[in-house]
């Protein structure tokens, strides 16, 4: 005689399954996230290093070459979403020199004391902006790529040690 199974047992089996799919799923989901994601934030953290190094030799070379690539430079760092969005003041020290690149594109006279001012203000948040850009790849580093990618995923999150050190470098940096 063949014994049948309860109702009450098929339902926990079914449910079980269920959640092993569901687990699995938001596995993916989130590994697929970190190698997407951290790639980007990683590519664009990338670009910002080297925007600040193209924005130190204008500011080394003659104030005509800056005027005219203040522009595009600040256009190309506001843009920046993914990878300037890593921290709360690392974002905002961006978007700051970003706009400071802007206005000064935009200034009729580059010879007058606003421009000078602007010019001193250009260069300390640029060298604090490469000074943590690069903090953040040497903290972030690791051979496997995606590995990195992950790291980089998970620095985002504002309590993460990373984070917070990166908060505080930026506050030490800038007056």
């Amino acid at each position: 005689m063949r014994k049948k199974f309860s109702p009450a047992l098929i339902i926990s089996w079914l449910l079980a399954l269920s959640m092993v799919v569901y687990c699995a799923m938001l596995y993916v989901h989130v590994s697929t996230m970190q190698k997407i994601y951290g790639e980007t934030i990683r590519e664009d953290i990338f670009q910002v290093n080297d925007l600040s190094q193209e924005l130190t030799k204008l500011l080394e070379a003659e104030e005509e070459a800056l005027g005219q690539a203040s522009l595009r430079l600040g256009g190309v760092l506001s843009a920046l979403r993914d990878g300037t969005s890593l921290n709360a003041d690392y974002h905002q020290l961006a978007q700051d020199l970003s706009s400071d690149l802007i206005a000064y594109g935009f200034l009729e006279d580059k010879n007058s004391a606003a421009a000078k001012l602007l010019l001193e203000n250009i260069a300390s948040k640029n060298n604090a902006l490469f000074t943590v850009t690069q903090y953040i790849m040497e903290q972030l580093f690791h051979p496997n790529v995606d590995k990195m990618n992950s790291k980089y995923f998970d620095a985002r999150v504002p309590s993460a040690p990373v984070n917070r050190r990166i908060s505080s470098v930026i506050e030490n940096l800038t007056p």
